[in-house]
């Protein structure tokens, strides 16, 4: 800020970030598949605490893949079960150094605009991943118990039945 108050003419030039920077975000933002819907959810929910009811109905903290995250995830939700509504600074007295660091490195993101549309599909993506999840570890247990003759089998064909119609309706 400093450097462009002092030469206005470079506030209208567009900022390329270096590479260097690219590869210590993602670094810090981990290799996981859901690393970007975690992060934009948790900075949607610092931004605009008013829908924090209606995402954590949809999004159980089991589904961050990032232990810290996933604890960030869950003080945001334990403070809004406790107080009824919160502020980034409520959630930035609660956290760890290194918890805190991560939201900073959030909150200065700029992956993708934010707005309901983006999150609903960040939720619908964590959704389907924990479904595709379970579905994959029932009908290992359906051919584990069909190649033994074991008679849990139909109860485990029926968990992939139910699963795959829950996928459907994400879908």
């Amino acid at each position: 800020n400093k450097y462009v108050a002092a030469h206005p003419e470079t506030g209208q030039q567009q900022v390329v970030i270096s590479p260097s920077v690219s590869e210590e975000n993602a670094v810090a933002r981990g290799r996981g598949s859901m690393a970007v819907a975690e992060e934009n959810i948790l900075r949607f929910l610092l931004e605009k605490p008013a829908s924090c009811e209606r995402i954590r109905s949809k999004v159980p903290a089991d589904l961050f893949a990032d232990e810290r995250r996933r604890h960030i995830y869950q003080l945001i939700l334990d403070t809004y079960a406790h107080q009824g509504m919160y502020t980034p600074h409520d959630i930035q007295q609660k956290l760890t150094p290194e918890e805190a660091e991560e939201v900073a490195r959030i909150m200065v993101l700029q992956d993708v605009p934010m707005d309901e549309n983006v999150l609903m599909d960040y939720v619908k993506r964590f959704r389907l991943a924990d479904l595709q999840k379970q579905y994959l570890a029932h009908s290992r247990l359906a051919a584990a118990y069909s190649r033994n003759g074991d008679t849990r089998l139909g109860e485990e064909l029926a968990a992939c039945k139910k699963i795959n119609d829950e996928m459907k309706q994400w879908s």
